[in-house]
């Protein structure tokens, strides 16, 4: 320490005759003089003798909430030279058990080591880090975000700001990018108002990856045999498209025609399918086969365990008869005994209980005409009784 400084301030501290003046005294030495922790102790040492050491000195700052990095005014913290305690990484062997360097100074020396052979990220890192205010930074980093097309992790890595941090200036600024970039089809590009994206609890910033555009778009793309063809080919006819191999066609519930379904149509069928539960969302070609179909709309969403004496069950039956008679004619025998019957004393049975397995409910090879002697005693066998319909059982 200069000797000429040194006599300046001994003759300075004399003269200090109030608390407010000595803290000021003290935040002069440590930030305008940039004296270290050992300096100010000789300073003071002057005036208090032995009634003052470095680490009174430290808790007198600790008190304040006062830190000064090293780095003074190259400081990359944008609040400095005047810092808080916990700006700092903790480190042991040191008076205040601090680092002399700030968190920002160490992590963009940090930041500039792990990128030594990437010009380009360098030198946005010092441009970053340039910048004297909040405001210029904020607005540096939606530049990030949206004109270079980087991620939140991206941006992370040039600012050290948490990724938290950064999604709550993206808020701020209300902008969202589309991860389709380029290719995203909405109008005004990728990077959005945050309302044109849905939620999504599995993304940090609880929004979808994709615009509303992008995700119903790429739900009207025909669906592919490789992703779709296994998950429904127990129940539905599947085939690859005569003219596109990737494209899967399923033929309609109604006319039996083959036709591309769409991903959204698919995936709504696969969900009905795993959770046995709404309307069973069957394919059709065309809005007209799809309104003919006896058993569209149709639910399929009771319980295993309903009293077969309610008649409040909503079941398709009464639909699943008057399409049969339609396509089929009136029926006249009993497929069990093969005695001859009104039609009206035939029961349209299914081998394999809808109970068990509902989405079998309307296909065609489940059904039988049965008479009521025969369904009756279909259902006394042990295993087919309604109180066993919950097991997996074939009643027939």
């Amino acid at each position: 320490m200069d000797q000429e400084l040194n006599n300046k301030l001994i003759n300075n501290l004399q003269e200090i005759n109030t608390q407010e003046k000595f803290q000021d005294f003290l935040i002069d030495m440590l930030t305008k003089h940039k004296l270290n922790y050992r300096n100010i102790n000789t300073i003071l040492k002057h005036r208090f003798r032995n009634n003052i050491d470095i680490y009174k000195i430290v808790d007198i700052f600790r008190k304040l909430d006062i830190k000064v990095c090293r780095n003074f005014e190259n400081c990359k913290n944008i609040d400095r030279p005047i810092l808080a305690f916990n700006d700092f990484y903790k480190k042991n062997n040191t008076a205040d058990n601090l680092e002399t360097f700030c968190k920002k100074c160490r992590n963009y020396k940090g930041s500039i080591n792990q990128r030594k052979n990437n010009q380009e990220a360098i030198q946005l890192i010092k441009t970053y880090f340039s910048l004297n205010n909040n405001i210029e930074r904020e607005k540096f980093i939606i530049e990030l975000y949206t004109q270079k097309y980087f991620s939140y992790l991206n941006v992370k890595g040039i600012t050290n700001l948490s990724i938290k941090k950064i999604i709550e200036i993206c808020e701020k600024f209300d902008v969202k990018k589309c991860e389709a970039n380029e290719n995203c089809v909405n109008q005004n590009g990728a990077c959005q108002s945050r309302s044109n994206f849905s939620k999504s609890k599995n993304q940090p910033d609880g929004l979808n990856r994709f615009c509303t555009s992008c995700v119903n778009k790429k739900r009207n793309l025909p669906a592919k045999y490789d992703t779709y063809a296994e998950r429904i080919s127990f129940i539905d006819s599947v085939r690859r498209h005569p003219k596109d191999q990737k494209i899967l066609q399923v033929k309609c519930k109604y006319c039996g025609k083959w036709t591309t379904p769409t991903r959204d149509q698919i995936n709504t069928r696969i969900y009905v399918l795993r959770n046995k539960t709404g309307v069973e969302c069957n394919i059709y070609c065309s809005d007209e086969c799809k309104e003919k179909c006896p058993v569209f709309r149709s639910r399929t969403d009771y319980q295993l365990n309903i009293n077969p004496k309610v008649e409040t069950r909503n079941r398709m039956q009464i639909g699943l008869r008057k399409f049969f008679v339609k396509e089929f004619g009136e029926p006249n025998i009993c497929e069990i005994c093969g005695e001859t019957f009104n039609s009206k004393d035939l029961i349209l049975h299914h081998k394999i209980p809808v109970a068990e397995v509902h989405i079998f409910e309307a296909d065609i090879d489940n059904l039988i005409w049965v008479c009521q002697n025969c369904h009756q005693k279909i259902h006394s066998k042990q295993g087919c009784k309604v109180s066993d319909l919950r097991f997996s059982n074939i009643c027939g």
